[in-house]
């Protein structure tokens, strides 16, 4: 599996989850829902981002890797 895929399957797999909780925020509203939100979701945008952002750094260096070894993409 390429960071590419794997990038792209962390973005929606993130995105999924964001769509999932907005539906279930419809009908539990209550103080436990809050707590969740706050504990687990807000925390985990950041981590994605950098989760992303880490895969892009480690894709660069792959690719210059790559190339200094003469090897092709």
């Amino acid at each position: 599996m390429s960071l590419d895929s794997s990038r792209y399957r962390l973005w929606n797999g993130y995105q999924t989850l964001l769509s999932a909780w907005e539906a279930t925020q419809r009908h539990w509203r209550d103080t436990v829902s809050q707590d969740f939100d706050r504990k687990f979701l807000v925390p985990l945008g950041p981590s994605v981002f950098a989760a992303m952002n880490a895969m892009d750094q480690l894709d660069q260096i792959l690719s210059r890797v790559r190339q200094e070894c003469g090897e092709s993409s």
